[in-house]
């Protein structure tokens, strides 16, 4: 049992509810799925949009090396210190990392564990991705290798052995 903080959100912020002007004026638009539901909510679904539908897809081991780079940095640490050969997996990791801070910087106040609570979040809309008619069978199975990432964090967490080392993504 994880007690979460409720909040009104907007549901289904992705990058297609997302306006930016030639000034870099933002509005967000469709409010349709806006009501009281979990204060990350609107991280997780934009993290998952950046991750599985705008970002370019990556091969395997680059896409694990990105995750592998989120799930060990928390926000406390500064700037996320990410090198990758492709332009666009280093932004989408600084982006997703600067969101996470964000998240992290709200959750604050709620008196839980935001960052297992994060992830805890962030496994069930990374397993939602799965189920996704328009996301491509070879992003879902990334989606599938992050999952057991987020499973193997969250297992570390607990102060249980993972299944999973971390180190074998690095090699």
């Amino acid at each position: 049992i994880l007690p979460v903080f409720a909040t009104i959100t907007h549901g289904d912020l992705t990058g297609r509810n997302i306006m930016v002007n030639e000034e870099g004026r933002c509005w967000l638009i469709d409010f349709y799925r806006t009501y009281q539901s979990h204060i990350l909510r609107d991280f997780v679904i934009l993290e998952s949009d950046i991750k599985y539908r705008l970002l370019t897809q990556p091969n395997n081991k680059d896409f694990l090396l990105l995750e592998a780079a989120l799930l060990q940095w928390q926000p406390d640490q500064g700037a996320i210190n990410f090198a990758s050969a492709h332009g666009d997996i280093e932004k989408a990791v600084r982006v997703v990392a600067n969101l996470r801070k964000i998240a992290y910087e709200l959750g604050k106040g709620t008196g839980t564990t935001i960052h297992k609570e994060y992830l805890i979040s962030l496994l069930m809309a990374t397993l939602n991705v799965v189920r996704l008619r328009h996301i491509p069978d070879e992003r879902k199975m990334q989606a599938m290798l992050s999952a057991a990432l987020i499973c193997a964090e969250l297992d570390r967490l607990a102060g249980r052995e993972p299944d999973f080392d971390m180190q074998q993504v690095n090699r």
